[in-house]
């Protein structure tokens, strides 16, 4: 992975699982 890509990733995994435990 890009390392320039990499911290777009990583901030959206806690959005994802923030949305997840929001709809759950």
């Amino acid at each position: 992975i890009n390392h320039s890509f990499m911290p777009i990733f990583i901030s959206v995994i806690p959005k994802l699982d923030f949305i997840n435990k929001w709809f759950s």
